[in-house]
């Protein structure tokens, strides 16, 4: 729960040459040449890290299941305070690339420092308002629906979880700054750190008893998400100092340049909520609702492993491109991965491994998990299609052009909602499976256009390396 698996999204950036913001390829840094084995080493723990983030929610639902009134405190805590704080909060979700791309000077990191607390205060003041005023209980109970029974439950968990924003905004920025300065393996670290002490306080509370349900999960978030934070802090102290000292570019991002290229992918990840939002509503109104119901979180929780792996990839690529030719080394290596990671779910689903999973840890009978078979068949290649989207992501990042990562996911929402509202009206097949094939094909026309995107910018990186190696050949030798 701690990081909610959720499908993700495809973030971040794009072209100067169709209306977007200024594009620093300046920046772009002259070193050797790009190995594989440095992209490996680099992807590895942000690979694992999303790996163990998706393995955290199914064991906070196992411990809650246990404890008093489990489909009470699991509706306040999921359905409705995680879904909310997620939403909110997911305008601070992409403030690692920000830490990646600007993460280079101690100028640049006042800046963006500054920036994320900004960010993470606006999100936590609006839960704020609905956890601790009497309007925004009213609105809970208005817009959201919340049952009498779970209400108390959400108001708890909301006022522990209020401080998450804040803190995660920093926290997340912190990732970014270690990965630019070569520092993947910490992030790792630091998130098995948070998962024992997250994974601490459940055993505790499932011991005791101390605390109810929705309650002891929102303790676990925050307690060792503010534990990671803290962590950051003291291993990001020594990339601030190397930095002082030796900084990666001497070139200071300007405010105005820093918004530009932070409002479109703060508001990405919250259009990915919108379109996961518009794939639950829809459930409920298309055929075989139980049945999909049953399934779609199931499933969900699966593929976001592939999923999750592959969209790492972006920080990958956003540190490693350095100059134009380092492209095809890391366009090779993204496809190898994806396809690794799709052929992998593949083969859990051939062997039997998927529905062995679904029988004996899930509990689900053989209809259902036969319906989750066929939905993870259609879903089968999406962590290709994200790790793809994920390189163009970095590649993109790095060029400072962020407006077209909002637009892809704009298009992405289109899709599904337009497939979503034909299929409500002609109820042509199950609604899970109407879901799943939206969502792919969301994807891929979301890969297509940053494809494009990237296609447009490509070209014009080359003649200003020409331009730059040119004049400093004719520098005389130091």
């Amino acid at each position: 729960m701690a990081g909610h698996a959720a499908p993700r999204s495809l973030t971040q950036d794009m072209l100067l040459s169709m209306g977007t913001t200024a594009t620093t390829t300046s920046t772009l840094e002259k070193s050797g040449e790009i190995r594989y084995y440095d992209i490996f080493k680099t992807w590895l723990p942000l690979g694992m890290t999303q790996f163990l983030l998706t393995a955290e929610d199914p064991i906070y639902i196992a411990v809650i299941m246990r404890l008093a009134n489990p489909e009470l405190e699991l509706a306040a805590l999921y359905t409705y305070t995680w879904a909310l704080i997620g939403v909110i909060a997911s305008l601070t979700y992409t403030m690692n690339t920000i830490g990646n791309v600007f993460g280079t000077n101690t100028r640049n990191l006042s800046r963006i420092g500054i920036l994320s607390m900004i960010m993470g205060l606006m999100c936590t003041t609006v839960i704020c308002l609905g956890a601790f005023t009497p309007f925004g209980r009213n609105l809970l109970q208005n817009w959201m629906a919340i049952p009498d029974a779970n209400m108390d439950m959400v108001i708890k968990s909301l006022r522990i979880m209020s401080i998450f924003p804040l803190f995660i905004s920093m926290n997340i920025l912190m990732q970014g700054i270690l990965i630019r300065n070569g520092h993947a393996k910490d992030i790792l670290l630091s998130r098995m750190v948070r998962f024992l002490i997250g994974l601490g306080i459940l055993m505790l509370g499932l011991k005791t008893a101390w605390f109810e349900g929705a309650v002891l999960g929102a303790l676990a978030v925050v307690i060792s998400m503010l534990v990671q934070t803290a962590l950051l802090w003291l291993m990001t102290r020594k990339v601030r100092a190397r930095i002082r000292c030796e900084p990666l570019e001497s070139e200071v991002v300007g405010i105005g340049e820093l918004v530009r290229f932070t409002i479109p992918i703060s508001i990405s990840p919250a259009l990915s909520s919108i379109s996961t939002l518009v794939m639950s509503a829809a459930i409920g109104r298309l055929p075989g609702v139980i049945a999909s119901l049953a399934v779609w979180p199931v499933v969900t929780n699966f593929n976001s492993i592939g999923m999750g792996m592959g969209s790492s990839y972006s920080q990958v690529t956003t540190k490693h491109f350095e100059k134009p030719e380092d492209d095809r080394k890391l366009y090779r290596f993204g496809m190898c991965l994806g396809l690794l990671l799709s052929i992998l779910t593949i083969v859990f689903i051939v062997t039997g491994v998927f529905m062995i999973a679904l029988r004996d840890l899930e509990k689900l009978d053989d209809q259902i998990a036969q319906i989750s078979v066929y939905t993870m068949w259609i879903l089968a290649f999406m962590p290709l299609t994200y790790t793809m989207g994920a390189y163009y992501i970095g590649m993109l990042s790095k060029t400072q052009n962020t407006m077209p990562v909002m637009i892809s996911q704009m298009i992405a929402l289109a899709v599904v909602f337009t497939m979503l509202m034909v299929s409500i009206n002609m109820k042509p097949f199950m609604g899970v499976y109407v879901v799943a094939l939206s969502q792919l094909i969301g994807a891929l026309v979301s890969l297509a256009w940053l494809w494009y995107a990237w296609r447009r910018v490509r070209p014009g990186l080359e003649p200003r390396e020409q331009e730059e190696q040119a004049a400093g050949d004719g520098q005389p030798d130091v």
